[in-house]
């Protein structure tokens, strides 16, 4: 079935410092335009784990492809991002509530300050996430 009805007024997303905000629906593409130009932070992570910059772009760019049109949770986007960028960005190397996640995970943040990614219908306990214009 169809998810519900989604709120046209408010985005749940990532927004500054990579934390989760509800921001205004109409002032999503100001969000988008501005977060992506603050300086990131440098990452703790050894080297063997980051992504490159080319890596992380390839990441963002497959999170919206995938999500385009989609509502899917976070194990099915794991699937799509690594089908779409390789096994490399699947590599369970990131210490995450004691157990590790992908590589890719680590600019979840980013897909969501540059408009990718936001918050769809929880699917009972289980978060989802889209494109944002589906919900403008």
């Amino acid at each position: 079935p169809p998810p519900p009805a989604l709120s046209s007024s408010l985005v749940k997303t990532h927004g500054p410092r990579g934390t989760v905000h509800l921001l205004p629906a109409r002032d999503l593409p100001m969000w988008c335009a501005a977060l992506p130009a603050v300086p990131g932070r440098t990452t703790a992570f050894p080297s063997d784990v980051r992504l490159g910059p080319g890596q992380a772009d390839q990441v963002v760019a497959a999170i919206a492809d995938a999500l385009d049109g989609a509502f899917l949770t976070v194990d099915e986007l794991d699937e799509a991002v690594v089908a779409r960028t390789g096994p490399w960005a699947g590599d369970l190397v990131m210490p995450a509530f004691q157990t590790m996640w992908p590589r890719w995970r680590q600019v979840l943040h980013r897909a969501g300050q540059c408009g990718a990614l936001s918050f769809g219908p929880n699917r009972g306990r289980r978060v989802t996430y889209t494109r944002p214009p589906h919900f403008t």
